[in-house]
């Protein structure tokens, strides 16, 4: 299971928490709950619930950022082993907030397809990356070409979209590398815009598959 904190997705002030449940089914299931939260809490009691497209549940969570412009949170999952798009292709999906649905993740706002055998959604993040003042979206896909690539998908998102079409790839000449296979965006220089750090676990640096984390700084033209 996958946890992570999502941010303020119904616009009430309080931070939101999302979990996947990966076990579930063939595809797994998402479950979003609404802060301020207390006690115990079955699966069942989550504010919204979305299943699995296809086959390969859903492993890497990110939100707590806007990339729509409307002030409410958005949530962004990847699931590396997904077939939607082919074996091993994987798909990411953003959902925009406000949500409060039991529903399909075919249904997202949008969907962002790998290609087959790159482990697409192996990593995901969200940040302003180019300085616009809308949130980005960052897909990690640790098996695509020689050693992993990281794919930049400039906000506002919509509509089904191919990791060819994004607007940013960051890629490793090393063989093996699994750069993407985690991801975060955050602004580690203070220029007021995000960077990227991709991690790579199977770098070869101080020793063999020793791995190691790749930061970009964020900007126009990255």
């Amino acid at each position: 299971m996958v946890v992570s904190a999502a941010g303020d997705l119904d616009g009430d002030g309080f931070e939101d928490i999302v979990l996947s449940e990966p076990g579930s089914g063939t595809a797994g299931r998402v479950h979003l709950f609404f802060g301020p939260l207390s006690g115990a809490l079955p699966l069942t009691a989550a504010d919204a619930s979305w299943t699995g497209s296809a086959s390969g549940a859903v492993l890497a969570v990110a939100g707590a950022r806007d990339t729509d412009g409307d002030g409410l949170h958005d949530l962004v999952l990847g699931a590396e082993a997904s077939t939607l798009c082919g074996t091993g292709c994987g798909t990411t999906w953003l959902l925009l907030g406000p949500t409060t649905a039991v529903t399909s993740l075919s249904n997202a706002d949008a969907i962002l397809l790998g290609s087959t055998g790159s482990a697409f959604g192996s990593g995901v993040a969200l940040g302003d990356v180019d300085g616009d003042g809308v949130a980005d979206v960052a897909v990690g896909a640790q098996s695509s070409g020689v050693g992993g690539a990281i794919h930049l998908f400039v906000g506002p998102l919509s509509g089904t979209i191919n990791s060819t079409a994004a607007d940013g790839r960051i890629f490793t000449p090393f063989a093996l590398d699994d750069l993407g296979a985690s991801l975060s965006l955050g602004d580690v220089d203070g220029d007021g815009t995000d960077d990227v750090v991709g991690g790579a676990p199977r770098f070869n640096g101080g020793a063999i598959n020793s791995g190691g984390a790749f930061l970009l700084m964020g900007g126009e033209g990255l």
